[in-house]
């Protein structure tokens, strides 16, 4: 019986290593587990009525996010610059639709995100968003 119980924690503990995140610098048990809480949660952070956007796909927040109402002219100078043009995804919670743009101050390429919209971007340029007006992006 002593045999079993040995094995079976000596696996548990196998199997906790194999999974466990490396973790690395004084502030790597807090990433570490950020990391976990995004992988469990992905875009569930964003709240009702929200534009949110991420600098990693599928709402993975560790590396920055951001949660909007309202429209921001230049996001390189949001939040002192940490989503400027390094958007990865999008998640539109609200019940309007949402303008991106690749440049500050609503201009140039815009990208329509539909409400409930779950998006990845590939090339990650969004300096600039609003909600949609009625005349459009």
């Amino acid at each position: 019986m002593h045999t079993f119980a040995r094995t079976l924690s000596a696996i548990a503990c196998a199997a906790a290593l194999l999974t466990a995140p490396v973790i690395t610098g004084a502030h790597g048990a807090q990433a570490a587990a950020r990391s976990l809480a995004v992988a469990l949660r992905d875009y569930d952070n964003c709240p009702n009525e929200y534009l949110c956007i991420y600098a990693n796909a599928n709402g993975d927040e560790s590396n920055g996010w951001g949660a909007f109402q309202k429209g921001v002219n230049d996001l390189s100078s949001w939040n002192g610059g940490s989503l400027g043009y390094k958007v990865g995804s999008v998640y539109n919670r609200s019940s309007d639709s949402w303008c991106l743009y690749d440049q500050p101050k609503h201009k140039g390429a815009a990208q329509v995100i539909s409400p409930g919209g779950k998006v990845n971007l590939t090339d990650h340029g969004v300096d600039s968003l609003q909600r949609r007006g009625w005349s459009g992006c």
